[in-house]
């Protein structure tokens, strides 16, 4: 990331005296997590402008940052010569034609420098980027120009049985021109786990994205606002963390502001300074309070779920007793999936003739079961269970399938007949970065990033994906009932 963060600066360093910043949505999103509006100011901008905004003409540099979406508007923009000169970035690669067309727009001459800026996703964390792209192809384009923007030249594999795994590899190292590599990249597809979006999480960040709405460097609820710079350290500290841990160093963070105000006297900026940071722990206090108003509920449900998991003997019915239609059809899924991952039968249980017929949650809802199986697992056949820490509550201890694999990769023991190497070209390869078609969830984000800092600590992990990736969004994808 920091090569790209220079080439950002680098380009928000060009023109003269004061100036405009125009972006897109995309890279208004891609760029607002990373770089905060003081360090913008420093660059002499006095206008933020998205391209789709109608604006009137101005004598001052412009410094345009656009995805190769925004191409038709700045062809309008140039042709309107809306500011005096032009500095304009492409978050991807153009071709031949692209500049060509841009060239013939700009008849005045405005436009100063035209370059690629290999950025087309949004950094929504230090090791979470989501790429820009509404299909599979313009996913597959983003990741090999992001991968060029790192400087990655990457060994390739992909997971054996899916389409987009595969499609995916084959357009990476399509593009691939290396003679030596750096890194490591496993492209997946959101079926290789489908327990972990549907487990109910129970971490700060985690729980974030399930009970309020997360979106890259901003938390609301309601009409509250959060905002998640990267000079937030009590987030920093909390996000991996359960919300009795993070109420308390809450606490701790708040008398800490108290006493650095006494010490600090009656400078101004120490003042505002301290003002802005205990206003933002204001709104995590009122952002943990809803959480935790919220999770209650879900304890036993989340229970259940592990139990099926691990095989405990359960009672679904009493589970249930008191449960939302939205927790029977999450526990409904788990079932469903245990049942597809079921483990061998115990001989003697079989040969029991008179053991009682089994009660099956799921069973009341197969027509949202034959969706979910259409949808996400399709004709996969290698679905595993998750697993769960031994020295760890369950809630804290859940290990998503993608530790093991990652795992398995750094030690040389993963499958090549079902991690297929595509390009396996010699390398220091201290890097991983993991691409997660179909969503990732914080939950599987978290995993890896303490396992890289307590197992691999000399090594990176980079996740990549199309979206974060929610239970609601599955449940809604699949309800044949009112939507949840």
């Amino acid at each position: 990331m920091d090569s790209l963060l220079e080439d950002i600066r680098n380009a928000l360093g060009r023109g003269d005296g004061i100036k405009a910043l125009l972006l897109d949505e995309y890279t208004r999103d891609s760029i607002s997590p990373i770089i905060s509006h003081a360090e913008l100011l420093s660059y002499d901008f006095f206008l933020f402008e998205t391209i789709r905004s109608t604006r009137q003409p101005i004598d001052v540099s412009c410094v345009a940052i656009l995805s190769k979406t925004s191409l038709p508007l700045l062809a309008e923009e140039v042709q309107k010569q809306v500011y005096k000169e032009y500095y304009v970035f492409i978050t991807d690669e153009l071709s031949d034609a692209e500049i060509e067309e841009i060239a013939k727009k700009d008849i005045n001459g405005i436009i100063k420098e035209l370059q690629e800026l290999y950025f087309p996703g949004i950094p929504v964390d230090d090791n979470l980027i989501i790429l820009n792209g509404t299909n599979d192809q313009e996913i597959a384009q983003s990741l090999a120009c992001l991968l060029k923007g790192l400087n990655v030249s990457p060994r390739i594999r992909y997971l054996f049985g899916s389409e987009l795994s595969y499609k995916t590899a084959m357009y990476i190292d399509a593009g691939a021109k290396c003679k030596s590599t750096n890194s490591d990249i496993l492209i997946l597809d959101r079926v290789v786990d489908l327990f972990t979006p549907i487990m109910y999480p129970w971490t700060y960040q985690s729980m974030a994205a399930e009970y309020l709405e997360y979106k890259p460097g901003m938390i609301t609820w309601g009409h509250n606002n959060l905002c998640i710079s990267r000079d937030d350290k009590f987030f920093k500290e909390c996000k991996f963390k359960d919300i009795v841990y993070a109420t308390e160093r809450l606490k701790d963070s708040f008398e800490d502001v108290k006493v650095s105000r006494e010490l600090a006297g009656e400078f101004i900026t120490n003042v505002k300074n301290k003002a802005k940071e205990s206003n933002r722990l204001t709104m995590h206090l009122k952002a943990i309070t809803e959480i935790s108003n919220a999770c209650v509920e879900n304890d036993s449900v989340s229970e259940a779920m592990a139990d099926l998991i691990e095989d405990v003997p359960i009672n679904l019915l009493e589970s249930i007793k008191d449960a939302t239609e939205q927790q029977k059809l999450r526990l409904a899924l788990i079932e469903y999936l245990c049942e597809v991952t079921a483990r061998s039968p115990n001989i003697l249980k079989t040969l029991w003739k008179d053991k009682q017929q089994k009660w099956i949650l799921f069973d009341g809802y197969k027509k949202e079961i034959e969706l979910f199986t259409k949808t996400y697992i399709k004709n996969y056949q290698n679905l595993r269970r998750p697993s769960y820490e031994r020295n760890q509550s369950r809630k804290l201890g859940y290990i998503p399938e993608l530790v093991r694999i990652i795992t398995d990769l750094k030690n040389n023991r993963l499958s090549t007949t079902k991690y297929p190497i595509v390009r396996n070209i010699p390398g220091n390869r201290k890097t991983i970065i993991v691409f997660m078609g179909g969503g990732i969830s914080f939950i599987e984000y978290r995993a890896l990033v303490l396992l890289f800092t307590k197992e691999f600590p000399k090594n990176d992990i980079l996740l990549i994906s199309n979206k974060i990736i929610t239970a609601n969004e599955i449940l809604s994808s699949i309800s044949v009932r009112p939507k949840y």
